[in-house]
């Protein structure tokens, strides 16, 4: 008889982009521009991919960030925060799993990837990567939309602080000066 195996955890992909407000409040994480795009419910902090952990050192505080997603071939556009397909390897999107559930989101299509457990490590590019324990497969979430592909522009990260505020709360940062030294990973 053959063992049936758990259901895979859920996670979102999401993207760190600038002039993007990212907010948590009662277990929610939602992302907006003009009007809410995205809100993931059923958070596990526990088990998020991408982690960002306070240190000190000599008396400062500072933030190590680990396994943030580095999707290629990928643009974002902005307004929908939906990833376009360029199959340019120069163009990429950088973004944090959390896990949780979607509960809203835009018109956009849902791409879905489920991978084994013991794969995740391999099979995806995370920058400043550490371990993992993965109890079961998981289920990545991402937007995706199909338009025509023009020219791509890189931008470096500068989110505003006030914009930016959800995801510290989100993981507890509790030193204002630490969010400078996430900003600039």
């Amino acid at each position: 008889m053959e063992r049936e195996s758990a259901s895979p955890d859920t996670y979102v992909f999401v993207p760190l982009v600038n002039n993007i407000k990212y907010e948590y409040s009662n277990s929610s994480f939602a992302v907006s521009k003009d009007d809410t795009i995205l809100t993931i419910n059923n958070l596990n902090k526990g088990k998020h991919i991408s982690t960002i952990d306070e240190k000190s050192r000599n008396d400062k505080k500072y933030v190590e960030i680990h396994n943030i997603l580095v999707l290629t071939g990928y643009a974002i556009d902005e307004n929908s925060l939906s990833l376009v397909t360029t199959l340019d390897p120069c163009d990429y999107v950088r973004g944090i799993l959390i896990n949780g559930e979607i509960q809203q989101q835009p018109q956009q299509q849902l791409f879905t990837i489920t991978l084994s457990k013991d794969e995740v490590m391999n099979k995806l590019y995370f920058i400043r990567k550490s371990e993992v324990n993965f109890q079961n497969d998981i289920e990545i979430s991402i937007m995706v939309k199909t338009v025509k592909v023009g020219k791509t522009k890189y931008n470096s990260l500068k989110i505003e602080d006030d914009k930016i505020m959800g995801i510290v709360n989100l993981y507890g940062i509790s030193d204002m000066n630490a969010i400078d030294d996430l900003k600039r990973n």
